[in-house]
Parts: C-alpha cells; sequence; structure tokens
C-alpha cells in the first residue's frame, strides 16, 4: 500500500482547517493512501488516510470558487482498515453517494494498480 507521507499546505489540510471535526486532527493524520483531487466550485475531493494511531480515515469535501475559507463542507469518518474506511464512501444516504467511477479510482490506487492521486484509471 503506498503512503504519501510528507505533505504540508495540502487541500486536505486546508479542509481541516475550514470544516473542522472531533474525529481526529490534521496532525493525527500519518500518511495519505489515496486521493482524488478535486476542483474549486466542480468536482469534490476524496481521501483515505492513515492515522497515527492506527486507524483509518475517510474524507470527502468540496469547496465554491474562492477556495476552503469561504464556502466549503466535508465529512469524515473512522475505520479499523483502509478497506473499511473506503467502504465509508458507500454507507452514505442515496443523494450524497459518489459515482462508482470515483470508488473504482480510489480501490485502484488501494490495490497499488493506479498512482496516488490519478484521477483516471491506468489499465494494466
Amino acid at each position: 500500500m503506498y503512503l504519501k507521507t510528507e505533505f504540508s499546505n495540502d487541500d486536505l489540510g486546508t479542509c481541516m482547517e475550514n470544516n473542522s471535526t472531533d474525529l481526529f486532527k490534521y496532525e493525527d493524520v500519518e500518511a495519505l493512501i489515496a486521493e482524488i483531487p478535486g476542483h474549486n466550485d466542480e468536482d469534490e475531493w476524496f481521501w483515505i488516510g492513515k492515522l497515527k494511531d492506527g486507524r483509518f480515515f475517510g474524507a470527502r469535501g468540496g469547496c465554491d470558487y474562492t477556495g476552503w475559507d469561504c464556502q466549503s463542507h466535508c465529512s469524515y469518518w473512522v475505520a479499523p482498515t483502509a478497506e473499511e474506511a473506503l467502504k465509508g464512501f458507500e454507507k452514505v444516504a442515496d443523494w450524497q453517494r459518489i459515482p462508482a467511477g470515483e470508488i473504482v479510482q480510489l480501490r485502484a490506487q488501494l490495490d497499488e494498480k493506479q498512482p496516488f492521486g490519478m484521477g483516471v484509471t491506468v489499465t494494466p
């Protein structure tokens, strides 16, 4: 499993700064495992990561064209495994359900069949 351990001033950090959670703090993040980068005022961001205490997390957020500090949102959850964190994306209400393509891309990143952060599916 790929672990991106060097990150700072990234979208997740800015997202969490403006959309806090009681589940964990940005400083608790050990590594990012999978990411689908979003675009302001368009596509949402999706993250799967590992926390320093061994748990994993999923996060999904978005912002308007001005960035995370104006109008933005994010949902977070923690899980015992990366697989369970991925399943968290499927456990949301129907109106919040993400497209199947994003699930496929996150799965491919977890399985190391697609490079970290790639927004397209790479076929073998």
